[in-house]
């Protein structure tokens, strides 16, 4: 069976619409930058504007701030989780990523600068051997 022009351009709006849903309802998770770019790529395919969707740019653009604020505060909890027993550069790379991606300032996901540095460094050793011997006592790591 040859399927149809009319039917694919079916197919791409439903796929579409079910994105649009997804992206909607997972904004507020972790980032849907991928997602936002695969419903670009359906909707130049299928000839399907925004607006038909209902939706706009403007709240795809918001969308894609929301994301990745959300993956920015993800990422933050693990490095504060996390910082007094690893190296937690990964985690803060992945923070300030987040943060130039939405455009967004530290402050936008209840941090500062200062807190990010002292993130990378809680987990070298302090000066002075009290501090080195009795360094992870009663801390669970």
């Amino acid at each position: 069976m040859v399927a149809t022009q009319a039917s694919i351009s079916l197919d791409l709006r439903k796929k579409a619409e079910e994105l649009l849903h997804s992206i909607r309802e997972n904004c507020q998770k972790w980032a849907v930058d991928e997602d936002i770019k695969k419903l670009r790529e359906i909707c130049a395919q299928g000839g399907i504007t925004l607006e038909e969707l209902g939706t706009s740019e403007a709240e795809l653009q918001l969308c894609l701030k929301t994301g990745f604020r959300s993956s920015a505060i993800s990422w933050l909890k693990v490095a504060r989780e996390n910082s007094a027993c690893q190296n937690v550069s990964v985690e803060i790379s992945h923070v300030r990523s987040r943060l130039a991606e939405g455009n967004l300032k530290p402050e936008d996901i209840g941090t500062s600068e200062e807190e990010l540095k002292s993130l990378l460094t809680a987990h070298l050793p302090k000066k002075g051997w009290f501090n080195r011997l009795f360094r992870r006592n009663g801390r669970s790591c």
